[in-house]
């Protein structure tokens, strides 16, 4: 690794006198050389089709103001998380005496990196919790683009896309695609990421997210850890890294963040035998120091980044007048030299390096923020202060917390099409023959299993679930994932490809085993037992995201379309059937018994509902009946609809509920009558499995080690 990194900034030249030729201006005059030569490179990179320019907050922070001039406190990283803090007392959401409000308050007055961190995860968690995330954000970058008085900025970046530049920002407002006039592109298209990694798709890649999609903003340490996984965001990184120019523009402090702080150490290691490329602007009066980078000083205010950009635009030589920076040429010399400015460049001091952050992403919490090494010699030889990449530790059967059951393969292929990330499979006892998929949705480690292929049931389901246990003894909860017979009512209108969630009523909890009980008088069943409800850890994920669905859309369709971008084979499963495939007979009218179609069925007996705006599944809460026998009869179907307000037929939670805390949830694939047919069976299976996926990312890591352990076995 090179020490500490050159700073090269523009200064008037004149030429030198005889009192003037000094070691101090030879060393200057060196510096106006190797200013040249870096712009040279930047500006070849640029003709050549290779820059990459990393947009931060100071273009935001340089481009905005109030109405009398003054920066934008809420566009830097402090003055957000205390805007959003702000948004909290102000609307009387909370009290000012709440402990986490103070505790958040306190943590931004910490002036370092840990307790900026700390009081975002406090304050982004509590908006969440009063479900005002969403708002908020719109709130303050919604309409952020009225408040540019300074859009030279943009013009030149425009300029510079236009000539060949890649763009990306950490910034979640929207300026640069308003301003250039480019798309959006985030991190949940997996397909756009490809596209634009490739060259394929014009935009702006916001790596930390956008405002207008709550999911994707990096803010707390969830978000980082989020994004430090995701290997479609690590891939493009590093291969920009790697093969192109980068250019930081406006970043600053910001690469101190976990994510670009482990991008850039990688990236020192990876690229220490060979001449540092990459570039890093910042002010006159900054002193960030950040390795590979070579630091470009453009002048004393923000105002002058948009003339020291547009230098790439020209002749390097000549760059734009602003007011840090006037023209300039190697010819000439530097003038004015004070008191303030360096005797010699050998005598600058050598800022140390940066331990990297470090956090306990099993709690969430940041352990701490990092201290400075004395020297670089200490930092070169600490054997493991530069790893060649984010150290991952070998995962164990207890770092899995979230079990998922599933009974069919259509429904195992849904949910391994839904995880972030797959992990290598582990060693098992002998006594536990279940299958198991392992991987990663969000912050959790899952653990998948299918019941075995053709024995479906109550008893099964049990059998998978206590296995399971045995041999991951730190689940805090599972889910049964899969498709289920809708009940559609005028009080529930349910079609196929909507998704039943178990949610428990005054009388039970959630999930009732309609077949068991006594046979009573007249050989009426009545039913005897309650199953167990729910955790609250889930109970609480599902009221969350009733409330979030309530005023955006949820996030099914995104994630059926990554899935199917993600895996082709599953396509079709992603792929909405049709509403002309979607029909509800009468519940007395069977199904011909010779026909293996509905074709030739009477259309007579259709029931008509009117038709739905778009094809998004509608999600449906209540009580999900559980058997051993598949319901296949309309009359027989009505009648428990009416006498236990059920929602779903399904025949393997009942097995789970006492031994296996978890949450049911359905893809409605038929109307559990005679009118079976097993075309919408992939697609509800894909629809049910988007719904657990969209669960576990509102469920914070920290609230699952929290929850006590199943601790299950035979």
């Amino acid at each position: 690794m090179s020490t500490a990194t050159p700073v090269l900034s523009a200064r008037p030249l004149h030429r030198r006198t005889t009192a003037e030729n000094s070691p101090q201006n030879e060393i200057l005059t060196e510096t106006a050389r190797r200013q040249k030569q870096v712009l040279d490179r930047l500006q070849k990179a640029l003709n050549d089709k290779n820059l990459v320019i990393i947009v931060g907050a100071g273009v935001t922070l340089s481009a905005t103001a109030d109405a009398s001039g003054k920066p934008l406190p809420r566009t830097t990283w402090t003055g957000l998380v205390r805007n959003g803090l702000d948004y909290i007392l102000e609307g009387d959401y909370l009290d000012a005496s709440n402990r986490r409000i103070r505790r958040a308050y306190e943590a931004l007055e910490d002036n370092d990196k840990a307790g900026l961190l700390d009081a975002a995860n406090i304050m982004k968690d509590l908006l969440v919790q009063l479900r005002q995330y969403p708002t908020w954000l719109e709130s303050v970058f919604g309409s952020l683009h009225q408040d540019v008085r300074h859009p030279a900025i943009f013009d030149v970046l425009k300029a510079l896309h236009e000539k060949g530049a890649i763009l990306l920002t950490t910034n979640y407002d929207d300026l640069l695609e308003r301003f250039c006039n480019l798309r959006r592109i985030g991190r949940s298209n997996m397909d756009d990421i490809l596209k634009f990694k490739c060259g394929d798709l014009d935009g702006v890649f916001h790596v930390h997210g956008s405002y207008q999609d709550p999911n994707e903003v990096v803010l707390d340490s969830v978000n980082y850890y989020q994004v430090m996984q995701s290997d479609e965001v690590q891939n493009i990184l590093k291969t920009f890294l790697e093969f192109k120019t980068v250019l930081f523009v406006g970043c600053g402090s910001g690469l101190e963040d976990p994510n670009f702080d482990a991008l850039l150490r990688w990236a020192s290691e990876r690229q220490k035998n060979i001449s540092n490329r990459h570039c890093l602007l910042i002010r006159n009066g900054d002193t960030l120091n950040y390795s590979p980078l070579i630091r470009l000083k453009y002048g004393p205010d923000y105002q002058d980044l948009a003339p020291y950009l547009n230098t790439l635009l020209g002749d390097a030589s000549q760059p734009a007048t602003g007011a840090g920076n006037a023209p300039t040429s190697v010819s000439r010399e530097y003038s004015n030299i004070t008191e303030r400015s360096v005797a010699s460049i050998a005598d600058l001091p050598k800022r140390p390096e940066r331990e990297p952050l470090r956090f306990d992403f099993a709690g969430m919490n940041q352990l701490n923020s990092g201290t400075r090494l004395g020297n670089q010699t200490n930092l070169a030889s600490s054997e493991t202060s530069i790893p060649k990449e984010p150290a991952r530790q070998a995962l164990t059967h207890h770092d899995y917390t979230v079990g998922w059951i599933c009974a069919l393969a259509i429904e195992m292929a849904a949910a391994v099409g839904m995880l972030d990330k797959r992990h290598d499979s582990l060693p098992q006892d002998s006594r536990d023959h279940n299958s198991y998929v392992l991987g990663q949705i969000g912050p959790h480690n899952v653990a998948i299993a299918c019941l075995p292929a053709g024995v479906p049931g109550v008893t099964p389901a049990a059998r998978v679930a206590s296995h399971m246990l045995s041999t991951f003894t730190s689940l805090r909860f599972g889910l049964m994932v899969g498709i289920g017979g809708g009940v559609s009512s005028q009080e529930n209108d349910i079609r196929l490809g909507d998704v039943v969630v178990s949610q428990p009523t005054k009388s039970f909890g959630g999930v009732i085993q309609y077949d068991f009980g006594k046979t009573m008088q007249e050989g009426k069943l009545e039913r005897t037992g309650m199953l167990n409800r729910p955790p609250d850890v889930l109970l609480r994920a599902v009221a969350s995201l009733q409330a979030r669905h309530m005023m955006e859309e949820p996030a099914l369709s995104r994630y059926l379309s990554e899935m199917g971008s993600k895996y082709p084979r599953l396509a079709s499963a992603s792929t909405f059937p049709g509403t002309e495939h979607d029909r509800l007979f009468k519940a007395a009218y069977d199904h011909p018994a010779t026909e293996v179609t509905c074709a030739n069925c009477q259309s007579d007996q259709l029931i008509t509902r009117t038709e739905r705006g778009d094809n998004i599944p509608a999600i449906h809460y209540g009580l999900i009946a559980s058997g051993n026998q598949l319901m296949r009869d309309g009359k027989t179907r009505e009648r428990l609809r009416s006498e236990l307000q059920i929602l779903c037929f399904e025949t393997e939670a009942a097995g789970l509920m006492d031994d296996f805390p978890c949450l049911v949830i359905r893809g409605i694939c038929d109307y559990a009558d005679s009118h079976e047919s097993k075309q919408w069976q992939p697609y509800a299976a894909a629809t049910a499995a988007a719904y657990a996926k969209e669960l576990l990312n509102i469920i914070s890591a920290t609230q699952v080690v929290q929850t006590t352990a199943i601790h299950g076995g035979e």
